[in-house]
């Protein structure tokens, strides 16, 4: 149904009464658009969404003052789901407007269109909720760099810089910088450029396949070993009693994978360096009865070390990454074998792929643990065949940095106004930064919220789910009954 071409800073008003099928549903829709500011159109025929668009190339919600919520009143029968489709897909397309179908091919029962109208589009009839008292502005307390390295990070997780730098969780980043300058006053510089020229050896090395038994091939892995010994000791001679492994416990959702990843953030800022070492996260629990796959993946094999081998083998996590950050999530489900492979690495920092028959290749890693396990206290009764869970007492002495993460409710009183307002200069909760704003009874409630079924998890479904209903409100503030579930 062809829609009159709108005048910029004018209420939203509706084509002439000419092609809709009752003149009292064309009225009470008038008033709906102009009391509401909503856009509606009709569609009386199965007109795909670009045929449309082609013969209004004025669309209704184009405009600095135009509707940014669109009413389809779908009239077209019979159905045809096709056209449908190609309406909500084109919508995905315009912006950020919102939407919704509405299908009128039978009258209401009630002669009043303007009262179904309104109850079919729910919250959009109502007046907006009113504006509280400031409980915090977007920006008055955070203002991030917008360097590439942070907005990469920040793209691949937006709650990465809700790591604030002072309350709990500045405490736990003092603790997180001694390690990392540890680590980096151990491996030294340069890391990426030695960790290569010892793939140049190791490769090949891997590549021999062990099915071959023959006194050349043994000769040939010989020559390869020593090399790699001779290599690894000019590259890597780093202390490794000195070497740093952390062990992070906290409830889950506290953010362990997030502190794991500023371990391998930002080392190496020298000229030519890699800006941030190699990570790797392993899912411990993803190992349960797969030991055997474990340590294919962790340690790497030699070509023909079982069934279904690559031919060229593999390095596995560790001598891919030599230098960098292993993680390890959830140590506190990990198998008593898998334990114990971790525990012998951790030992003396030596890895042997299996089918490898030379000598140990040293591995300098920083491992780093995390699990919402109170392996701290199962690691005291470790022994007991009856105890609920078991983690090894010496693999739990092994960590040298043991570092608890604060949950959010231990947090928000003194932090939570900094992390909504990372959380809302983020894309993934503020598109295009249309929410200024949280209002007083907002942020006495979020801060009344209990957080420990999910911690971050929970904070974050109720801000994408409140700024989402403030959005489709046309609102730029959040109030309290946005936050209710």
């Amino acid at each position: 149904m062809p829609l009159k071409a709108k005048v910029e800073n004018e209420p939203f008003k509706l084509s002439p009464v000419s092609g809709w099928p009752d003149t009292a549903l064309f009225s009470d829709a008038s008033a709906i658009a102009s009391e509401c500011n909503i856009a509606f159109i009709l569609v009386n025929d199965n007109t795909e969404f670009n045929q449309y668009c082609m013969s209004h190339p004025k669309k209704p919600w184009i405009g600095k003052r135009a509707p940014r919520r669109v009413v389809i009143l779908w009239g077209a029968m019979p159905l045809d789901p096709s056209v449908i489709l190609s309406w909500r897909c084109g919508l995905i397309e315009e912006g950020e407007i919102a939407y919704k179908f509405i299908f009128i091919s039978k009258k209401p029962s009630t002669s009043d269109w303007k009262q179904w109208l309104l109850e079919q589009i729910g919250c959009w009839g109502q007046p907006a909720p009113p504006k509280e008292e400031k409980g915090m502005r977007v920006g008055e307390l955070v203002s991030y760099g917008k360097l590439s390295s942070v907005n990469h990070l920040i793209d691949y997780d937006p709650s990465f810089l809700t790591i604030s730098p002072s309350g709990k969780m500045g405490e736990v980043l003092d603790q997180l910088d001694e390690c990392k300058r540890m680590f980096r006053n151990i491996i030294g510089k340069n890391v990426k450029q030695r960790r290569e020229q010892i793939h140049e050896t190791l490769e090949p090395a891997l590549a021999l396949d062990v099915r071959m038994d023959s006194e050349a091939r043994r000769a040939m892995l010989q020559t390869f070993s020593d090399r790699l010994q001779k290599v690894i000791r000019q590259k890597f001679n780093a202390d490794r009693n000195r070497l740093p492994r952390v062990l992070l416990l906290g409830p889950s959702g506290a953010g362990k994978t997030l502190v794991a990843r500023y371990l391998a953030w930002a080392t190496s800022p020298g000229p030519g360096e890699e800006r941030s070492r190699p990570f790797k996260r392993v899912p411990c629990p993803e190992y349960l009865h797969r030991e055997s796959d474990f340590e294919y993946d962790v340690f790497g094999y030699c070509a023909g070390a079982f069934t279904g081998a690559h031919p060229d083998g593999q390095k596995g996590f560790l001598l891919e990454r030599m230098g960098g950050v292993v993680f390890f999530d959830e140590i506190g489900d990990a198998s008593l074998s898998v334990q114990a492979k971790l525990l012998a690495y951790l030992d003396d920092y030596q890895v042997s792929p299996r089918g490898w028959s030379g000598d140990p290749l040293f591995c300098p890693m920083l491992v780093v643990a995390a699990t919402n396990r109170p392996i701290d206290d199962w690691s005291v009764d470790s022994a007991k065949e009856d105890h609920e869970r078991r983690f090894r007492n010496d693999l739990f002495r092994r960590f040298n940095f043991v570092i608890r993460i604060p949950s959010l409710n231990e947090r928000k009183e003194l932090e939570l106004a900094y992390i909504l307002d990372v959380l809302m200069q983020m894309v993934a909760f503020n598109p295009e930064g249309k929410i200024k704003e949280i209002g007083e009874q907002a942020l006495r409630a979020l801060r009344g919220f209990d957080y420990d079924n999910g911690n971050f998890r929970d904070l974050e479904i109720l801000m994408r789910r409140a700024c989402r209903r403030a959005v489709n409100d046309c609102r730029g503030y959040l109030v309290e009954q946005d936050l209710e579930l």
